[in-house]
């Protein structure tokens, strides 16, 4: 059963796959290779006959008709097996000379296969045949046994079969060796995976350290954990959050409409119990509202609206919004704004963003308190900030205010849901920007710092 899985695992099939690619280049350079050799050896043995050819015809006696005929058959009477074979005839195919075997052919290049008569000292075989016209009533053909060629190719082959062989060997077994390592590879995912499908989310992939194909998808399988957890515990925090904060204003609603029907005896008495009923669930419209902008936010669904946005424009535009209110609070906004700075983002959340901050630093702070915006590019990218001159917060308590429903011990009795920083902070981060809350000295700056 095991090695049926094996076989019909991905890492089967690519160590199949790869062991056939292996085999067919193998077969494909053998025949290559076993034609370029045959090729070599026809070409080293005209090149034989040629050279025969000429020492036979070098000298200007060679030309005498006399002279060729008594050396070729001085030649074809050697007692030994000569290394090829010769012929001279007339124009008209009369023998003159030479090997009476040894077909005349048309001047040029031509191949014989016969064997050879009784007391032939070339022996039989297989011949390769030049004939050149020496005059205009002799022919003179040379030939070589190319029988030697075929030896050659035949034990060429056999060698290639046995590397044929062996590469197949090895091939299969390298295939193999893949595919084991493949398989170990993917069985710690699916181990890693099914520890996670039976709870244990903080279970990872390990990495080996080779930095390999694997690797990079186990990190980016991790990766993707580690977000996945983020948005678990993400959720966690608002149950909870949702569980606690939301008591208080729940009971005030619950008392306020038990009061009234054991203690209000006028109508008018019920109108202002039900005009608290109405405020109270407003605030908790208003609170579930800003939940549900804030996880939109975290899940990342804005992402298609972003587009080049001036933050320069939006910061400029939120500032006149406010100074209004800042006027009637006897508070001042000032801005230090560099011109058309530009952002990839979504225009209306960084609206929304800078306008609870602005908010934030006008409810929390007294009068006479200065706002000041300002934006400004540098070498970590572009950085806007909300600063004031008010009280500012304790060092131990600035990163707890960007969490859910935090509210400082001074600003309980202030109107707000304790999520406006927490709706800033996920902006921040949908927008790849940093955020910080420092101490001004004197008050707070919370500044966002975008990617350049």
């Amino acid at each position: 059963m095991r090695l049926i899985e094996l076989a019909r695992g991905v890492g089967a099939r690519v160590a199949a796959l790869s062991a056939l690619l292996v085999i067919a280049s193998m077969v494909l350079l053998g025949g290559l290779v076993y034609a370029w050799i045959d090729d070599a050896l026809i070409s080293r043995v005209r090149r034989s006959i040629e050279e025969e050819m000429a020492t036979l015809l070098v000298l200007p006696a060679a030309r005498q008709p006399n002279w060729l005929i008594s050396e070729i058959g001085r030649r074809t009477e050697q007692g030994l097996i000569r290394r090829y074979a010769y012929r001279v005839v007339t124009s008209g195919g009369m023998h003159i000379a030479g090997d009476t075997w040894l077909n005349a052919a048309e001047p040029g290049w031509s191949e014989q296969e016969l064997p050879a008569p009784a007391g032939a000292n070339i022996g039989a075989g297989r011949l390769l045949v030049l004939t050149i016209a020496v005059d205009r009533n002799l022919l003179l053909s040379v030939g070589q046994d190319v029988r030697w060629i075929a030896d050659v190719e035949k034990e060429l082959l056999e060698l290639l079969l046995w590397s044929l062989l062996g590469g197949m060997g090895l091939a299969t077994l390298t295939a193999l060796v893949a595919q084991r390592i493949v398989a170990q590879r993917l069985a710690v995912v699916s181990k890693s995976a099914h520890a996670i499908m039976d709870g244990n989310l903080k279970n990872r992939i390990p990495l080996t350290g080779a930095n390999d194909d694997f690797d990079r998808l186990s990190q980016t399988l991790n990766d993707m954990l580690d977000r996945i957890q983020g948005l678990m515990d993400n959720l966690e925090q608002v149950t909870d959050d949702i569980a606690h904060d939301l008591r208080t204003p729940l009971g005030r609603l619950r008392q306020g409409l038990e009061r009234a029907r054991a203690e209000a005896g006028t109508p008018q008495a019920y109108g202002e119990a039900i005009d608290r009923a109405i405020t109270e669930a407003d605030g908790l419209l208003a609170t579930f509202t800003a939940l549900l902008r804030i996880a939109q936010i975290e899940a990342g669904a804005r992402h298609s609206a972003f587009r080049s946005t001036d933050l320069s424009e939006v910061m400029r535009s939120v500032a006149e919004a406010y100074e209004p209110s800042a006027e009637e609070r006897s508070q001042r906004i000032a801005l230090d704004i560099e011109p058309r700075v530009e952002i990839p983002g979504d225009r209306d959340l960084l609206t929304q963003a800078f306008a609870n901050l602005i908010e934030n630093a006008l409810l929390h702070t007294p009068a006479g308190t200065q706002i000041t915006l300002t934006l400004a590019r540098n070498a970590a990218g572009v950085v806007a900030a909300v600063s004031d001159n008010g009280p500012g917060v304790a060092d131990d308590e600035r990163e707890r205010i960007f969490r859910r429903f935090y509210r400082l011990e001074a600003s309980r009795t202030t109107p707000g849901t304790g999520l406006g920083l927490s709706l800033v902070a996920a902006v921040a981060r949908l927008h790849g920007a940093t955020i910080e809350a420092s101490d001004a000295r004197p008050g707070l700056r919370i500044s966002l710092t975008f990617p350049a």
